[in-house]
C-alpha cells in the first residue's frame, strides 16, 4: 500500500483498526484487509473497482462468494476492471490460478455487462524453474458495468 503513495509522491497517513489498516493521502483512501470482512458501512459505495490480483489468486470455490461480496458493494453503474488469467493447461499448481472466460461469464453475467477489452499472450515461467513452462497463457483485461 505504501508503495502506491511513494509511486504517486504522496506521503500517507496510516490507521491500524479492528478490521482494517487505512491508508490515507489527499483525496485518497485504501483499506488493507480481508475483502470478505468489507461491508457498505466501511466505505463509500465505490464508482470504480481495480482487481488485478484477487480474482486470479483465489481457488474456483470461492469466486463466488467473491463476486457476491463485490455485487453488495457496487451499485447501479459501478465499473469493474478486472484482470484475469488463462491457460489452456487443465491444472496449475501455482498462483495465479487461470479464469476462463467462461467462467467470467458465469460469475458475472447475472448482475455485470461484460466487455473483453483485452486477451494477450504472456510467457509464463515457472517460479521455481524460472524456466519457460511451455503452454500457452494469457492476460486478458475485462469491463464489467454493474447493471
Amino acid at each position: 500500500m505504501q508503495g502506491f503513495f511513494h509511486y504517486n509522491n504522496l506521503s500517507c497517513t496510516i490507521e491500524p483498526e479492528q478490521k482494517f489498516t487505512y491508508f490515507s493521502a489527499k483525496n485518497i483512501e485504501l483499506l488493507c484487509g480481508d475483502v470478505f470482512d468489507l461491508s457498505v458501512e466501511d466505505i463509500v459505495t465505490p464508482n470504480a473497482i481495480y482487481d488485478h490480483s484477487a480474482l486470479v489468486a483465489l481457488p474456483t470455490e470461492i469466486r463466488e462468494l467473491y463476486v457476491h461480496q463485490l455485487t453488495k458493494l457496487s451499485k447501479r453503474g459501478t465499473l469493474i476492471l478486472l484482470v484475469a488469467f488463462e491457460t489452456d493447461k487443465l491444472s496449475v499448481r501455482y498462483l495465479p490460478f487461470p479464469v476462463r472466460q467462461r467462467e467470467i461469464k458465469q460469475l458475472f453475467n447475472k448482475h455485470f455487462d461484460i466487455e473483453q477489452l483485452e486477451h494477450r499472450p504472456i510467457i509464463p515461467i515457472n517460479p521455481l524453474s524460472n524456466e519457460h513452462s511451455g503452454y500457452p497463457m494469457f492476460n486478458t483485461v475485462y469491463l464489467l458495468k454493474r447493471r
